[in-house]
């Protein structure tokens, strides 16, 4: 039997996409009432069929009973205009979810621009996790209160060179031939307007190579955002402290640490062997 996928994909191709997801869509509606009330209809769309008026005229009268699923797989030319298409049905209760997240075009830009409600994750981001860092950390957060921000665009360059041509990116993704060597200005905004939200603040690392002025920028929003907040600040970590000393900005903070590595091993597990084995010394203070 031959697939949906497959129907769905050759109809885009003869530029009938749109149609046949719609036409889809009103089969699920008319077998909706069938249903107790507290199910919600599951609709998988493209980019190109939540934006024609159609596709919310349609299901305007039942949003509070959807999850409406934008497919990772398509590409989305103008999140705006998507984000405006989808609002009606958002207000009205229906919930937004992206599908297959880690799988294909959207990566953290459909989560970042879009603000979905849930997140559908791939099995390639799943598989073998216990043996990958890096996935179970981007998991753990997904499913704490902690909110994990990502570079969203960078400054690249072809090389170290004082005559390196440099650029932005539009995404966090490195050309092959090209250098990540700092993050861009819209991750610079977010990252200074995350600091000025909060009430504790702990950096450790600077945003890129800040030893050579062109790629600076990025550490300098951070260091000022640090300076101006009024959150406890910590920065841990040398080259961070150094940082600061080169912007003229290490009063500005509550407490330096040059033990980058230490300092984070210190919030993770609340103690350290130096501390410990201080307060196992013959000569250490006692309690009582």
């Amino acid at each position: 039997m031959r697939p949906p996928s497959a129907w769905f994909a050759e109809a885009t191709e003869v530029g009938l996409g749109a149609e046949l997801e719609l036409a889809a869509i009103r089969a699920a509606l008319q077998r909706l009432d069938e249903f107790p009330s507290d199910v919600a209809l599951a609709i998988n769309v493209s980019p190109t069929t939540a934006l024609d008026p159609r596709f919310c005229e349609l299901l305007l009268d039942v949003a509070d009973r959807l999850v409406i699923e934008i497919t990772e797989h398509a590409q989305v030319d103008d999140y705006d205009a998507l984000r405006s298409a989808l609002a009606p049905l958002r207000e009205r209760g229906a919930q937004l979810a992206i599908d297959d997240v880690g799988a294909g075009f959207s990566n953290l830009r459909h989560i970042l621009r879009l603000a979905p409600d849930i997140l559908k994750l791939d099995l390639s981001l799943t598989q073998e996790i216990a043996n990958d860092p890096a996935r179970e950390a981007l998991l753990r957060a997904e499913d704490s209160s902690c909110r994990l921000l990502l570079p969203t665009d960078l400054v690249i360059a072809d090389s170290f060179d004082a005559g390196a041509k440099t650029r932005v990116t539009d995404d966090a993704a490195v050309p092959t031939g090209w250098i990540g060597l700092d993050v861009g200005p819209r991750t610079r905004e977010q990252y200074a307007i995350e600091i000025a939200a909060a009430g504790t603040v702990f950096w450790n690392g600077p945003m890129g190579l800040f030893e050579d002025d062109r790629f600076a920028s990025g550490t300098r929003a951070v260091a000022e955002a640090m300076a101006r907040t009024h959150a406890f600040t910590v920065v841990g970590g040398g080259d961070s402290a150094a940082a600061l000393t080169k912007f003229g900005l290490d009063d500005e903070v509550d407490h330096v640490s040059t033990g980058g590595g230490a300092s984070l091993e210190y919030l993770e597990k609340g103690d350290l062997p130096g501390l410990e084995a201080l307060r196992k010394a013959p000569n250490a203070p006692r309690e009582g």
